[in-house]
């Protein structure tokens, strides 16, 4: 989602010797947006089959998305779906079906590629804010744990760190998939 690169001039750090912890905050990072979001976000190809279709549904909705075009493709029972028979909501991954698959057909299958080429940049903050958090209360985060600096004073507790959490995953809500099965 983001490079290591990327990650380390948002966090303003130049040597080497953290790379391998901040390629783990990175990891950890992408998978809670993944998580959040219920979907992948880079490019992945994807089959998604339908069993036993009731033969009254037309709108079917694709794990993940946006949906590249180029190589869409669905399937009955073996044979290919002719492209005028439905159309793609390339942007929300769903299918609308002019009529109904036939209800003895058992396997729908749909073949594609979804998501980003280029991550939105919207996410790639949220990547990179929850990356500084994690890094900048790494062992900070428990019941309650103080740091005193001359003046100032910051405690450091799971609630405020669940709440800043929560507040950067919130600013991306607008990609959850609520479609998904996952």
């Amino acid at each position: 989602m983001i490079t290591q690169e990327e990650a380390k001039l948002y966090l303003q750090i130049t040597d080497t010797d953290k790379n391998t912890l901040i390629q783990e905050l990175i990891d950890s990072a992408t998978k809670a947006i993944q998580r959040y979001l219920r979907r992948t976000i880079k490019e992945t190809t994807y089959t998604d089959e339908v069993y036993e279709t009731d033969g009254q549904e037309r709108d079917y909705y694709l794990s993940d998305f946006p949906v590249s075009t180029s190589n869409f493709s669905v399937e009955y029972d073996g044979d290919t779906y002719d492209s005028d028979d439905y159309v793609l909501n390339a942007a929300s991954g769903k299918v609308h079906f002019y009529a109904s698959p036939p209800k003895s057909y058992d396997d729908l299958k749909f073949t594609y590629t979804a998501g980003y080429s280029d991550v939105p940049y919207d996410i790639k903050m949220a990547c990179n804010n929850l990356v500084q958090l994690m890094y900048r209360t790494r062992g900070e985060v428990g019941p309650a744990k103080s740091k005193k600096v001359g003046d100032i004073s910051v405690t450091y507790d799971s609630a405020s760190y669940k709440a800043l959490q929560d507040d950067i995953l919130e600013s991306i809500e607008g990609y959850i998939n609520f479609y998904s099965k996952r």
